[in-house]
């Protein structure tokens, strides 16, 4: 079981309700971060996968443009913490006095969404050495990895926390009235 399983209810909704807050309140100052005039922004270069293709994408950039980029990176490490966070702590509320299965399935959520917050350091890392010296083997491709897991990780969290919380209440009520 993953520990915020062991919550009581209460604690759990408060510190979902509180990450979920500093998750709206973060998002802004990624987004105002983030240069406007760059035909290439990070998540392209999470993507790039290949050598080739992240030295064309930095190619693109401005010292000013890798500075912002740089910013956002550190940004990330407290924005990622927060977002995989909340979406753990809303996975194992949502799963909460639900079947066992349910309750398995939203500890095995939260503990991915903790490996990738991990993996996110290991990105962020990753990317901060491409920005100093260049996009060498086997970093393009470590980043790409790093990305499609954590970015499955969160949509999974966050897909899981919407259909058997409010989806599932949802459904239960328009069933309920149906009857």
């Amino acid at each position: 079981m993953h520990p915020y399983a062991n919550l009581e209810p209460d604690r759990l909704r408060f510190w979902t309700l509180c990450l979920l807050g500093a998750w709206v309140i973060l998002t802004p100052v990624l987004i105002w971060a983030a240069p406007a005039r760059s035909d290439y922004t990070i998540p392209d270069l999470a993507v790039a996968g290949s050598v080739g293709a992240a030295q064309e994408i930095l190619g693109h950039w401005l010292p000013t443009d890798r500075q912002a980029f740089a910013f956002i990176l550190g940004f990330d490490f407290l924005y990622d913490l927060v977002h995989n966070n909340a979406v753990a702590f809303g996975v194992v509320w949502a799963s909460a006095n639900r079947p066992p299965g349910w309750i398995s399935a939203g500890s095995v959520l939260a503990w991915l969404l903790w490996f990738a917050t991990i993996a996110n350091i290991a990105e962020n890392i990753v990317f901060f050495h491409m920005l100093q010296v260049g996009p060498s083997f086997p970093w393009p491709e470590v980043g790409l990895g790093t990305t499609y897991f954590r970015n499955a990780a969160l949509l999974g969290g966050v897909g899981f926390a919407l259909a058997v919380g409010p989806g599932r209440s949802l459904l239960s009520r328009w069933r309920s009235n149906a009857a």
